[in-house]
């Protein structure tokens, strides 16, 4: 027997496939109702994409990459001080400018290079908790693709949210300006007499 299976939450990449998720004569999309339901019953939340920035350029991030080029520059360094320590013993290049230049470089290097690598360890355990709260799969965290379904999402629902405040505003400028009603001729007799009688009652309390 199929038993229904009851889901808490969306993936991020079900975002992006709001707008291909259309009704039966493709006039609008699941993202149109989106759009729609957030104009009218929560306009504060309009402003959210420009409050995720980050996130479009996030997306051309790969943490992984970055942590490679960390340490193919860490093998470098290493490659220095090897030829530095070398320099070192042969007395006959102890008087050149090699080690006076790159030894305060290497050591700069070094520090640059461990302070990189460790905002790197930091970055990527907090992509990994990231992750775990979003749901996704303990280590297969993949940061590009993530960043990038929020950064088209972002995308898709300005352009909709744009288009719909314009078809809001040409609606109310096309809507007929109602057409003022005249007041009967027998309602503005009576509104006389009723003026005339009032003035007769104030004369008669000032005599």
């Amino acid at each position: 027997r199929y038993q229904r299976r009851v889901h808490g939450g969306f993936r991020m990449g079900d975002l992006a496939k709001l707008k291909d998720l259309k009704t039966a004569d493709n006039s609008a999309s699941l993202l149109h109702y989106v759009v729609t339901f957030i104009h009218d019953y929560h306009p504060d939340l309009l402003s959210f994409p420009s409050e995720i920035q980050s996130v479009h350029v996030a997306k051309a991030l790969n943490i992984k990459d970055i942590t490679a080029s960390i340490m193919a520059m860490g093998n470098d360094v290493k490659l220095l001080k090897g030829q530095l320590d070398a320099h070192a013993k042969d007395e006959q290049k102890e008087a050149d400018m090699f080690s006076k230049i790159l030894t305060p470089f290497y050591t700069s290097a070094e520090n640059a290079i461990a302070e990189a690598n460790e905002r790197a360890q930091n970055i990527a355990q907090g992509l990994e908790d990231l992750g775990k709260y979003f749901g996704e799969p303990a280590g297969k965290f993949d940061s590009p693709k993530f960043f990038g379904h929020l950064s088209a999402f972002t995308h898709d629902f300005e352009a909709l949210s744009k288009t719909h405040t314009a078809t809001q505003m040409e609606t109310v400028a096309e809507k007929p300006v109602a057409e003022e009603v005249p007041i009967p001729s027998h309602d503005s007799g009576l509104l006389r007499d009723f003026v005339n009688k009032g003035k007769k009652e104030s004369d008669s309390v000032w005599k």
